[in-house]
C-alpha cells in the first residue's frame, strides 16, 4: 500500500499507460510519501479511481510529499479527494484536464494553503469549487474561467488570500459567495453573465485594485457589504 514510503533517494517513477487505480493509505500517509520525487506525470494514463486500504478515512495517495512540484492528470480523473495534496509544500502546477469538481471536507481542500502554486488547469466543465479551495495560495496569479464552461458555484472563501491578477470571467457562475476573492489586492476587473443571481458579502473585500465590474444580469442579490 505505502510500497514506496519514505524511500528518500527516490526521484523518479514512471507510470504504465494501463494504470487505472492507485491506493493510499489514512495511517501512514500516500504510497510516495517522503520521497524526493518532483514531477508526477499521470497523464498518458487511464488514471481514475484512488482509495483507501481501510473503509472509512481520507485516501491519501499524493500526501507528504514534500518536494513534488508538478503533477499532470489524463481527462479521466475527475475529482481530488479533499487531502490529495496534503504536506505537498512545493507544490506548484497542477494539470488536471478532467476535475469538474475541487471539494472540501471537515475544511480540507486539495490545493488550500499551497502558497508556491502558480499554475492550475481544469475542466472546462467544471461545475463547483468548494469553500476555501485555493485559500491563501499566495502565489496563485491567474485562473481562467470561460465563458462557455459551466462553473456553477464558487464557494466562501474559494481564492481569498491569493494574488490573482487583472480580469477575470465569471460569465458562467450563478453564486459567488461570502469573501470568494477577498484580499486579491491586484484584481483589477470582473466579468458575470446573465446567470447569476448573488453576489456574497464581503466578496470581493480588500481587491482594491479592482475598478471594472460587469453585471448583467438583473436578478442579483447583494450582500450586506
Amino acid at each position: 500500500v505505502s510500497s514506496f514510503y519514505y524511500a528518500k533517494n527516490l526521484k523518479t517513477i514512471t507510470f504504465p499507460s494501463t494504470l487505472t487505480t492507485i491506493y493510499g493509505s489514512d495511517l501512514v500517509g500516500s504510497v510516495f510519501a517522503g520521497t524526493a520525487i518532483e514531477t508526477v506525470d499521470l497523464s498518458h494514463t487511464q488514471f481514475s479511481t484512488y482509495g483507501t486500504t481501510r473503509s472509512y478515512g481520507e485516501p491519501h495517495v499524493f500526501v507528504n510529499m514534500g518536494a513534488l512540484k508538478t503533477i499532470k492528470f489524463p481527462e479521466t480523473l475527475t475529482t481530488f479527494s479533499a487531502q490529495f495534496f496534503d504536506g505537498c509544500s512545493a507544490l506548484e502546477t497542477v494539470i488536471a484536464p478532467g476535475v469538474t469538481v475541487v471539494p472540501t471536507v471537515g475544511g480540507y481542500s486539495p490545493m488550500k494553503n499551497k502558497a508556491k502554486l502558480t499554475t492550475v488547469q481544469l475542466s472546462d466543465e467544471l461545475v463547483s469549487i468548494g469553500d476555501g479551495a485555493f485559500y491563501n495560495c499566495t502565489s496563485l496569479k491567474k485562473i481562467t474561467f470561460s465563458g462557455e464552461n459551466n462553473v456553477i458555484i464558487i464557494n466562501q472563501h474559494a481564492f481569498e488570500g491569493c494574488d490573482l491578477e487583472g480580469t477575470i470571467d465569471l460569465s458562467a457562475a450563478c453564486v459567488i459567495s461570502d469573501y470568494a476573492f477577498a484580499g486579491n489586492r491586484d484584481l483589477t476587473g470582473i466579468v458575470t453573465g446573465d446567470k447569476l443571481l448573488s453576489i456574497s458579502q464581503y466578496a470581493f473585500a480588500g481587491c482594491r485594485s479592482l475598478k471594472d465590474v460587469t453585471i448583467t444580469s438583473k436578478l442579483v442579490k447583494y450582500g450586506a457589504y
